[in-house]
């Protein structure tokens, strides 16, 4: 028995807004933010052979999350250079 599929594009889908809807918002505030919708997930995966199932919702966590604050770094290294070049 493994988690359905819509399951995991629903719990996919709440990281994505999430992200979405982040911006410029700190990792700690992110964060708390996230927890919950995640540990949703993670109770729900508890249940029967998920661990590829929720390795596949956590990578995906993961990548998202990697962009939303690598591209956050980007802006403000080139919001420095700007700065610097005034």
């Amino acid at each position: 028995m493994t988690p359905k599929k819509k399951a995991r594009k629903a719990i996919k889908a709440k990281v994505r807004d999430i992200v979405q809807r982040s911006g410029a918002t700190p990792m700690r505030k992110w964060w708390r933010r996230s927890m919950p919708h995640l540990l949703v997930g993670v109770n729900y995966f508890r249940v029967g052979n998920a661990s590829g199932a929720f390795s596949e919702v956590r990578q995906y966590a993961e990548m998202k999350v990697r962009t939303l604050f690598n591209s956050a770094e980007t802006a403000a290294k080139d919001e420095h250079r700007m700065a610097e070049m005034e």
